[in-house]
């Protein structure tokens, strides 16, 4: 519970679940998380990280138990009358504007609009997930559960002026536009048409646009976006796709469940090298790299990559796809809130902006993070924006009641059983195809993998 951004009290679900009092664990998760199914396919659980039984063998499963959970539940919302004549806009319908839209509606009573530039709302799970980790059909589930309860969302509306949102009567507002610039090494050749960033390929293929790769693609970087690419680039036809890391496998931060379904779907991996140069060679692109050698952690804590004099190698691709980082599109009139990094600065505690009214959170105030850590800002910010028009904290954010749980252990927990693997769909039958990966588990295998939790909160309640 300590490792989740959101504080979820998830012994108290799992214990639930155990007891198939699935609606009471619903309930548990949507104290703190109004989109428990999102989360529950494209968490990256630093839950389980913290989880006891890494210790004995391999931690409980929290996030598919979750997935399980919301899937199981029949979809009930129902619309929240406004017990406020307060006004808030929210700019961006990611996840940190979702979650605040959400929680100012239903707790805090307030008339909730959210302003998106796109087409479609849904932020960057709606533009930059693959489609077979983040069916469109569970994103747009969740988008129902915020117009039920009365939250106006209003797409291909771009916000340039904050002003203006003021003056049309609105008493607070709220930006979470996340970071969707994309950052390039800035290389010789990199203005080359046949290279292009992650976000833009999986932007086009997520809504539908025909992108043709060719034969041989190489990823450049280490995160979960870089494999996001390389697995959609085999899904377009590509026959070799390759992603090139600067470090070690041990420091990529993509999460391993991701790195070895990528594996299983033939993507190759090259570590310890970087790109200098990009060069045309008829119609291929010849990237020419350097080997590095790993010295002294840098600010991120991981081994500094540093080259190696002499190491330099070159290869021949049909496109370079770049995931290295993304930052946020600056608006003019806030430009001064933001800092060379392009991101929104805000009062740590308040999550306010230099401009009195003005709250920032998600991706544009943290740089690029994960969607759970984006759900737990746009909670903050309701706390702040709710206590801002006069009200009180609406989303306890920090809480444990280990009277929720029986202060003793049971005959049937089975703290010897195995972990329960996710069923995933067959990698010849997933290859070529945009259909999910991940199927969930069964009741049978929710209920028994739940039964794995150690119950290590229960030494909270001895005196």
């Amino acid at each position: 519970m300590a490792a989740c951004p959101l504080q979820i009290d998830i012994p108290a679900y799992l214990y639930a679940v155990t007891k198939k009092n699935y609606d009471d664990a619903l309930e548990i998760i949507q104290e703190k998380l109004p989109f428990a199914s999102l989360c529950g396919h494209v968490c990256t659980h630093p839950c389980e990280s913290a989880c006891r039984r890494n210790e004995l063998d391999q931690p409980v499963a929290i996030k598919a138990i979750k997935r399980f959970v919301a899937e199981t539940v029949p979809f009930v919302e129902t619309p929240s009358k406004a017990v406020s004549d307060k006004k808030v806009a929210v700019v961006g319908s990611g996840p940190a504007g979702m979650t605040a839209a959400y929680f100012l509606r239903k707790k805090g009573g307030h008339q909730v609009t959210v302003f998106e530039a796109f087409s479609e709302a849904g932020g960057m799970p709606l533009t930059g997930i693959p489609r077979f980790r983040l069916p469109k059909t569970v994103l747009n589930l969740e988008l129902e559960r915020l117009r039920r309860i009365g939250v106006e969302i209003i797409t291909n509306q771009p916000v340039e002026s904050v002003s203006d949102l003021f003056k049309s009567g609105f008493n607070a507002v709220l930006i979470s536009i996340g970071a969707h610039e994309e950052i390039f090494l800035g290389i010789p050749g990199e203005e080359n048409p046949g290279i292009m960033g992650a976000i833009g390929l999986l932007r086009k293929v997520n809504s539908g646009e025909k992108v043709d790769l060719g034969d041989r693609v190489a990823i450049i970087g280490g995160g979960n976006v870089a494999f996001d690419a390389a697995r959609v680039s085999k899904r377009l036809g590509a026959k070799e796709v390759t992603i090139v890391y600067r470090r070690s496998e041990e420091e990529m931060p993509a999460d391993a469940e991701e790195v070895k379904q990528a594996a299983d779907e033939g993507i190759n991996y090259m570590y310890l090298a970087s790109p200098i140069r990009y060069e045309l060679n008829g119609k291929k692109i010849r990237v020419e790299c350097i080997r590095n050698k790993l010295k002294r952690p840098d600010a991120s804590g991981r081994p500094r990559p540093k080259p190696v004099k002499g190491s330099e190698f070159s290869f021949e691709v049909d496109r370079v796809i770049t995931a290295i980082g993304q930052n946020t599109r600056m608006l003019q009139e806030l430009h001064t809130d933001m800092d060379v990094n392009g991101r929104f600065k805000v009062e740590e505690n308040t999550l306010m902006m230099n401009t009195d009214g003005v709250f920032a959170a998600g991706d544009a105030v943290s740089g690029p993070k994960t969607v759970t850590t984006a759900i737990a800002m746009g909670a903050k910010a309701a706390n702040t924006i709710n206590t801002y028009l006069g009200g009180q904290m609406i989303v306890d954010l920090a809480t444990f009641n280990p009277e929720n749980l029986p202060q003793q252990l049971e005959q049937d927990d089975k703290f010897l059983a195995k972990r329960m693997p996710m069923p995933l769909r067959p990698v010849e039958n997933r290859k070529n195809n945009f259909e999910q990966v991940e199927l969930g588990l069964t009741e049978e295998m929710a209920v028994a993998e739940a039964k794995r939790c150690l119950r290590c909160s229960l030494r909270l309640g001895i005196e």
